[in-house]
């Protein structure tokens, strides 16, 4: 389980490009027996990447998931959706407003996160602080809603 988030009009984007290619490279995929066809689900891979590489984000409700290093809570804080589930873009400003203030709760969290088997704590600060970190699509949101 986890939070899956989209920037709704790269989704549809990406999936007017992609989604005919994906679809027939999985039929094909599908119509060979087990093992599969390298070829083919090499094919099913770049298509559902070309898809959802960009404008989509997924937090997973485990060790890995980047707001709870923030005390933030899908289901407990206050995102204000539209009617049809949708975070506005006016509202995605005002929740990555919230995250910013918050990075003091993010850091001491951070360094307190037990690390596991053999990851170093440098590692674990560089996945974080890169899912953290903003995209051309995070900015590009931020200056168009203002």
């Amino acid at each position: 389980m986890g939070a899956d988030l989209y920037i709704e009009s790269i989704r549809k984007q990406k999936r007017a490009m992609y989604e005919v290619k994906l679809d027939e490279a999985v039929k094909m995929r599908d119509s060979r027996k087990p093992p599969y066809d390298q070829e083919y689900q090499e094919l099913v891979e770049y298509y559902f990447d070309k898809m959802y590489a960009v404008g989509y984000y997924r937090d997973s409700y485990n060790r890995t998931n980047l707001v709870w290093l923030f005390e933030f809570s899908y289901w407990q804080n206050d995102l204000q959706l539209n009617g049809e589930g949708d975070l506005p873009p006016s509202e995605a400003k005002r929740w990555l407003g919230w995250l910013k203030e918050h990075e003091s709760v993010f850091e001491a969290n951070l360094q307190k996160l037990e690390l596991i088997g053999d990851e170093s704590r440098e590692e674990v600060n560089s996945y974080f602080r890169t899912k953290y970190g903003y995209s051309d699509y995070d900015v590009e949101i931020h200056s168009s809603s203002s």
